[in-house]
C-alpha cells in the first residue's frame, strides 16, 4: 500500500497585498509549501506558485491562527492526505495524489505551475 502523508491548504489573510493560499506537502519533520494566488479548484485553471521555505507540521492541524511578526491569519480551507512520492530535490516534478473528504486528484507542479485535474482526466491526458 503506498504510504500516506497529510497535505493542506491555507487562505493567508490580513496582508497588504491581499489574500493567497499556502499549499502545504508534510514532507519528513517539515512541510513542502508554495504559495498560489488562488483557491486550488478541481479541474480548474493551472496557476503560478512560488516556493516557499519549509513550514512546520503544526500548520497541517491548525484551523485557523495568527501569523508570527504580524503577518496576517492563516486559516484552514482544504486537508487530506497524499499518495505519491515528493522529489527529492526541491524544484523536481511534483505528481502525487490529493485526497480529501470532497475531492480526490491530481497534483502537478513543475516549473512552478500548478495544475490539479480529476484522475479520470489526468489517466486521459497520458
Amino acid at each position: 500500500m503506498p504510504s500516506q502523508k497529510r497535505w493542506a491548504l491555507l487562505e493567508h489573510s490580513g496582508l497588504p497585498g491581499g489574500i493567497h493560499f499556502d499549499l502545504l506537502l508534510e514532507d519528513g519533520n517539515v512541510c513542502r509549501t508554495w504559495r498560489l494566488p488562488n483557491l486550488l479548484i478541481l479541474d480548474g485553471p493551472n496557476q503560478q506558485v512560488v516556493s516557499l521555505p519549509p513550514h512546520k507540521l503544526d500548520w497541517l492541524e491548525t484551523l485557523g491562527r495568527p501569523v508570527s511578526g504580524n503577518r496576517g491569519v492563516a486559516t484552514r480551507k482544504q486537508f487530506g492526505c497524499f499518495v505519491g512520492k515528493l522529489p527529492t530535490s526541491e524544484d523536481g516534478l511534483i505528481e502525487i495524489q490529493l485526497h480529501s473528504e470532497e475531492m480526490i486528484g491530481l497534483l502537478l507542479i513543475k516549473n512552478l505551475v500548478c495544475s490539479f485535474s480529476s484522475i479520470s482526466d489526468a489517466v486521459a491526458k497520458k
